[in-house]
C-alpha cells in the first residue's frame, strides 16, 4: 500500500481493518474513472473489481508472488505517468526490496477468539473413517442428478447421450443456410 500511496493514491480501505483486499477511491487519487483503470489492466491481462464508478478493489490469495505485486504496481504508476525504481522484467524485482520491511500483523478485532474445532462433533467422530462416513451422509443429503430428477429442462440434458447428439454438429445440420426450404 505505501507504494501505491507514494504515487498518489488514496485507499478507500481501512488501513487497520483489512485482510486480503484493498480498494482504491479512484476520483480522491486524481483519475477519471474506474473504467479507465479496469480497461489498462485489462490490456495486461488482470481483472479487477470494479466496486463503483469511483473506486476499484484489488484482492490477493495465497499463490500471488513478489513478481504478482510488482506488475501491479508498475501499472498504477503507468496509469499515473510515474516510473517505479524497478522493472519486472528485471532480476530487480525480488525478495531484496522486501525483506528488512517491517509488516503490521492482522489486528486483533480480526484475530480467531474462539478454540477451533470445538463443537461437540468434532468430539464424536473418533475416526477418520467414522468423520468421512458422516461427511458422505451429509454429501448424500443434497439435491443432484444422481439423486433425483431435477425441474427445468435438466431431463433432456440426461436422456440425450453426447453419442446421440454429435449429427447436430455436421455440417449438414448446424451450418444450414436459414432460408434452405
Amino acid at each position: 500500500m505505501e507504494e501505491l500511496e507514494e504515487h498518489g493514491f488514496v485507499f478507500a480501505t481501512d488501513r487497520n481493518n483489512y485482510f486480503d483486499t484493498i480498494a482504491i477511491d479512484v476520483k480522491a487519487s486524481g483519475l477519471s474513472s474506474s473504467d479507465n483503470i479496469l480497461s489498462e489492466f485489462h490490456k495486461h491481462g488482470i481483472n479487477l473489481r470494479k466496486i463503483d464508478d469511483n473506486h476499484v478493489s484489488v484482492s490477493f490469495d495465497e499463490v500471488k508472488t513478489i513478481f504478482d505485486l510488482n506488475e501491479l504496481l508498475s501499472i498504477f504508476a503507468s496509469i499515473k505517468k510515474d516510473k517505479l525504481p524497478f522493472d519486472n522484467s528485471t532480476e530487480d524485482a525480488s525478495f531484496s526490496k522486501y525483506e528488512n520491511r517491517t509488516y503490521t500483523h492482522v489486528g486483533d478485532n480480526l484475530k480467531r477468539t474462539d478454540k477451533p474445532l470445538s463443537h461437540d462433533l468434532f468430539g464424536q467422530k473418533y475416526s477418520e473413517t467414522n468423520m468421512m462416513r458422516y461427511i458422505q451422509r451429509l454429501s448424500d443429503r443434497d439435491v443432484g442428478l444422481t439423486h433425483s430428477m431435477i425441474p427445468l429442462g435438466s431431463c433432456t440434458m440426461k436422456l440425450n447421450s453426447a453419442i446421440a447428439m454429435i449429427p447436430i454438429t455436421w455440417s449438414g445440420f448446424a451450418n444450414v443456410h436459414p432460408f434452405v426450404p
